[in-house]
């Protein structure tokens, strides 16, 4: 079943050195072995077979192997093993994918972010949980035949957006541990008495859990933390905060001053949110 099948390529020389192709290299490369298959298979499979390049993929190469026609993916390796390079090096794909038809092309559609979760995410994890309740001898097998018979279907949950009402110590902390999760997104905060700046600052600088590794900026009504834009707003009526207007489904309640179910319930009936999480 040539749909089941994937061919992966890392040059000889490449292996365990952490040296990558150039895309000029893995192109020739890739291109070789589609026109291989064309000759010996047929041009039908040699068209919709997926070539992936193996060797020393990071969120600086990826953008130009991507824009390679044969490069159709790649294997990310235990160089860009944490959640901000990976979701990198994924959206470093994203117009191939739209293009290709994998995923829907317009600002209305799901990311590339959010197709990886519904897809592949969700399906993994499922698989390895069954994994550790059965301990099957064959581990390894056991997990390929649970992915060959439980194929992600191609609809998109999306990844869970959140706002976070009020940035002090909890606020900053809820921030953080989503940071290390691309399937958590914090797209909006509300604090009324801390603007974007002031934001920044705290959140780059922690007594207790010290400086946050990764990079973060302000500008006007917007908080920049890695990759991606975070809206601020300052109500302090909760009925007023939109919630809504940046797609968020959970807010975690942290300002301390909404404690009771009723009050926080204003996010959800003046603001939009789904549900609500009252963290103090």
């Amino acid at each position: 079943d040539w749909n089941s099948v994937v061919i992966g390529y890392e040059p000889i020389w490449a292996l365990g050195s952490g040296v990558s192709a150039t895309p000029e290299q893995a192109q020739e490369a890739h291109r070789s072995i589609r026109k291989w298959v064309e000759t010996h298979v047929g041009g039908h499979v040699a068209e919709s077979l997926r070539i992936v390049y193996i060797g020393s993929v990071t969120p600086a190469n990826a953008p130009a192997l991507a824009a390679m026609a044969d490069v159709d993916g790649f294997v990310v390796g235990r160089s860009s093993q944490n959640a901000q390079d990976f979701v990198a090096i994924v959206n470093s794909v994203a117009s191939k994918l739209t293009t290709a038809g994998a995923i829907p092309s317009g600002s209305s559609g799901p990311s590339v972010r959010e197709y990886l979760h519904a897809t592949v995410y969700s399906t993994i994890t499922e698989g390895l949980i069954e994994l550790c309740k059965i301990k099957p001898p064959d581990p390894v097998a056991y997990l390929a035949n649970w992915l060959k018979a439980h194929k992600p279907a191609h609809k998109f949950s999306g990844v869970l957006k959140i706002g976070i009402n009020g940035f002090g110590r909890i606020g900053r902390l809820v921030c953080r541990a989503a940071m290390e999760h691309p399937e958590v997104q914090v797209v909006a905060i509300n604090d009324p008495f801390i603007d974007a700046k002031y934001m920044k600052y705290m959140f780059l600088h922690d007594s207790v859990h010290g400086n946050y590794k990764g990079r973060v900026s302000a500008k006007d009504d917007t908080l920049l933390i890695d990759h991606y834009e975070i809206k601020v707003f300052n109500e302090k009526d909760a009925t007023k905060i939109p919630w809504a207007s940046q797609g968020v489904k959970y807010v975690v309640e942290s300002s301390g001053v909404f404690l009771k179910v009723d009050q926080a319930k204003a996010h959800i009936t003046g603001g939009g949110a789904s549900k609500g999480l009252i963290t103090a």
